[in-house]
């Protein structure tokens, strides 16, 4: 049975700028849910049976979100849709199947982040750091990632059809099996990645950079593709 929000659960209000989010917890299923009034600019607090939270930890957790502090972060499973976390500090954050549709991230520290299956279709991480990552299986439809730092990450069987990934940096990150179609990798860094069994159909690799120790797919010619080896010094 859906669970519902009932007003005798409100905490607190007051005013912020932080998009809808809803936090899971690990204790009987219980929920946080904090909401924002985009008509009055307002925060509000619900509970749904929270008896493992006392308020001061939901304003710490509100604190944090509010000023984009969350690094290391277990919010594994939360909402986060049309969050505005531009240069949020989220590096070791635990985003595991998060539901970040339409959230923008531009400019923001994610490294070592695990975005495992999390849904990401659309969302703008435009210059965003998530070097050492983990997007293994992650949706990333439509999404803006022009010039985002990607190195070392786990982007293993991530969907990025019709991906921006323009300028970004993906080197030797493993990128087998990730459905590509339609990506736009226009100048992208992709010495020593792995892009082996990944779906480069209709990819613009145009003046994108290679070495000898990237690997592609089979009968895959990326020099034809438009793509440039780079010789090691």
């Amino acid at each position: 049975m859906q669970q519902q929000i009932h007003k005798s659960n409100k905490l607190f209000s007051r005013p912020n700028e932080s998009a809808y989010v809803s936090f899971p917890t690990n204790y009987y299923n219980n929920r946080l849910i904090i909401i924002h009034d985009y008509r009055f600019n307002i925060l509000t607090c619900y509970s749904i049976d929270m008896n493992d939270f006392t308020l001061e930890q939901i304003e710490e957790i509100v604190h944090k979100l509010e000023r984009s502090q969350l690094s290391g972060a277990n919010l594994s499973g939360c909402t986060l849709t049309r969050a505005n976390l531009f240069g949020a500090i989220m590096n070791r954050v635990n985003l595991h199947q998060a539901n970040l549709r339409g959230a923008n991230l531009g400019s923001a520290r994610l490294r070592k982040a695990n975005l495992s299956g999390a849904k990401m279709d659309p969302i703008y991480l435009i210059r965003a750091d998530l070097s050492g990552a983990n997007l293994q299986n992650a949706n990333l439809q439509n999404a803006i990632m022009n010039g985002a730092n990607l190195t070392a990450t786990d982007m293993r069987e991530t969907y990025l059809i019709n991906t921006k990934l323009n300028g970004s940096k993906l080197c030797k990150s493993d990128l087998r099996g990730a459905v590509m179609d339609s990506a736009n990798l226009i100048g992208a860094d992709l010495r020593g990645a792995n892009l082996q069994t990944a779906n480069l159909q209709n990819a613009d690799l145009t003046n994108s950079e290679f070495d000898s120790d990237t690997k592609w797919p089979s009968n895959f010619d990326p020099i034809e593709a438009g793509a440039i080896l780079l010789n090691h010094e």
